[in-house]
């Protein structure tokens, strides 16, 4: 579930709070019903106002739900007011985990202060080596600022550290179509596929790939493709 090293070491955490945190933790890592999610978060941190990690994932369900779902305005402002508040009460309760770390460096990330989150992804990382889901925002950040190469690296790292993480995968992809490694993409495609038949990666990565150079008779054929899986 990407749980840290810290929070799965902890017992003094109260059991119903505890099983709404990894019923959210389950529902955000398969990136499935976030609202439920979120949901699920704020009645662990309800019960337990000190469960640190309740926080800080409810922080960054708030943030990865921008990604799933089409909001107004007034969503997108709600959500992100939740995800600064929902982590700066993890970073206030317990500021030396790696979730917490991670959850501040998302919110200096919303903010367009790159410099700061980059600090706190590595932060985070140090603190806990095996927390994958950092690694994850570390490269959707790279991606995001075009540091190309470090990307591929950091997802490669992601996806030997969580091989069943399907979102490791999308992020290796992406490395790999901005480098024109086919190689790479076409095994990220497979192994996506893999964790989740149903996915976009089924038809879409196909299609996608060629377009971005420019090779119209390799799209048109993953075109035709995407037709038939389609039906």
């Amino acid at each position: 579930l990407g749980v840290d090293a810290q929070v799965a070491a902890r017992a003094s955490i109260d059991p119903e709070a505890y099983d709404q945190y990894l019923r959210g933790r389950a529902l955000l890592r398969s990136r499935k019903d976030l609202a439920t999610a979120i949901g699920h978060f704020k009645a662990s941190v309800a019960k337990a106002p000190g469960f640190a990690a309740g926080w800080s994932s409810l922080s960054l369900a708030c943030e990865v739900s921008f990604w799933y779902a089409l909001m107004s305005p007034a969503e997108q402002a709600e959500m992100l007011a939740c995800q600064a508040e929902a982590g700066e009460r993890a970073v206030a309760l317990d500021p030396a985990s790696a979730s917490s770390e991670h959850a501040l460096a998302n919110v200096f990330r919303s903010r367009f202060r790159f410099a700061d989150a980059e600090r706190h992804y590595l932060r985070a990382m140090q603190i806990d080596p095996g927390y994958p889901d950092v690694l994850e925002d570390y490269a959707e950040m790279l991606y995001e600022v075009g540091r190309i190469q470090d990307l591929a690296n950091a997802s490669r790292k992601l996806v030997k550290l969580d091989p069943y993480f399907i979102v490791g995968w999308t992020r290796l992809r992406d490395a790999a179509v901005a480098i024109d490694d086919r190689a790479e993409v076409e095994e990220a495609a497979r192994q996506a596929i893999a964790i989740m038949p149903d996915s976009r990666f089924a038809w879409l990565v196909p299609l996608e790939y060629p377009l971005a150079y420019g090779r119209n008779d390799e799209a048109r054929t993953a075109f035709d493709r995407a037709i038939a899986l389609a039906n």
